[in-house]
């Protein structure tokens, strides 16, 4: 699993988006699905730190046009996106501070922690 999209961490199933494509399980209970957003220029970085570097799509361009397809397919199956825009420093930080390692698990972590947290401290 590349774990670019997850749960909001509010039950449910997880959005898988792989080299091979998306598979995705039922919203039933699903507030909000969280999706990773790299920007074009920290995408090398944000490759750099992951652990499963492989996995993910060597180019911005490779990875935006895939999640688009996948914010797409989440969105016609009824579910909401809730796009949490990150960073290399950001999402390593992140992990580095919670002793896991920047994979598809530290990934969907950071995504649902983020798109739980009140709009008021995501400044």
């Amino acid at each position: 699993m590349v774990g670019v999209l997850a749960t909001g961490g509010l039950g449910g199933s997880v959005c898988r988006f792989t080299q091979k494509g998306i598979g995705m399980g039922k919203f039933t209970g699903v507030d909000g699905v969280g999706i990773l957003w790299f920007t074009r220029e920290d995408y090398p970085a944000c490759l750099a730190i992951m652990a499963d570097r492989e996995t993910f799509p060597r180019t911005y361009d490779e990875w935006h046009k895939r999640t688009q397809e996948a914010v797409a397919f989440v969105e016609r199956e009824g579910g909401k996106v809730i796009r949490v825009e990150t960073s290399a420093q950001k999402l390593g930080a992140y992990c580095m501070v919670r002793g896991m390692k920047v994979d598809s698990y530290g990934r969907q972590m950071f995504a649902s922690d983020v798109a739980n947290w009140p709009a008021s401290s995501k400044h």
